[in-house]
This record gives C-alpha cells, structure tokens and sequence, in this order.
C-alpha cells in the first residue's frame, strides 16, 4: 500500500510539473492569438475589403479575414521574438527585463519559479 502511495504521488508531482507550464504556455499563447485577432480589427475597412480568389473556390475571400489568421501572426511575432532574443540586442534586453521584473516582490518570485520550471520542462538536458 505504501508503494501505491508513493508512485500515485510521484505521477501526480510529475503531471504537475509538466501540465502547469505546458497549460501556461498554452494559456498565453490564446491570449496572443486572440490579440492578433483583435489588431486585426483595428484595421481600416478600406485595407480590411482587399480579397482574393482561390483557383478552388468560386467566391472572393477578404485576406484579414481569413481564418486562422490570428494564429499565424501570433507564430511569426513568436519567431520574430525569437529570432531578436537570439541576438546581442535581444539578449541585452531581455537580462534587464529580467532584472527588472526580479526586482518586484511578489512578480520576481513568481517570475523566477516559472522561469527556471520553463527552463526545466524545455531544457534539452
């Protein structure tokens, strides 16, 4: 019985660490998909009516309303992000980023934990 217990409690601390960033992760992620959808609105009717016809429909097909559109712009701002951060500048700014946030009580400590929880998940290590 004790051995149950204690594997129950192993796979229930093991699913945690791995659901709580991965669910983070995804959280965000709708977050700037619904943003992107929402920028997307923001655009002048003008810009928004500009449309194109597929070869395998027979219907015009405005292009800032497609579907799905959010969700690749989301992905290019992440590349994008990515690609700065890679880079002298982006590293630069992301440690002052870093030091700044560290600096606020409660945000540091939350900030910190799920960092190095990230880093653990995603390390290649």
């Amino acid at each position: 019985m004790k051995r149950l217990q204690t594997t129950l409690r192993d796979n229930l601390v093991a699913g945690i660490l791995v659901a709580a960033p991965l669910s983070l992760v995804l959280w965000v992620f709708n977050k700037l998909v619904l943003s992107m959808d929402g920028v997307l609105g923001l655009v002048p009717p003008e810009i928004r009516s500009i449309a194109w016809t597929p070869p395998w429909l027979d219907k015009s097909i405005p292009i800032l309303e497609t579907p799905g559109l959010g969700f690749f712009l989301t992905l290019l701002l992440i590349l994008l992000i990515g690609t700065v951060t890679r880079g002298y500048i982006g590293r630069t700014i992301v440690q002052a980023l870093t030091d700044l946030v560290s600096r606020v009580p409660l945000l540091g400590t939350i900030y910190g934990g799920a960092r190095q929880l990230l880093e653990a998940v995603f390390s290649s290590r």
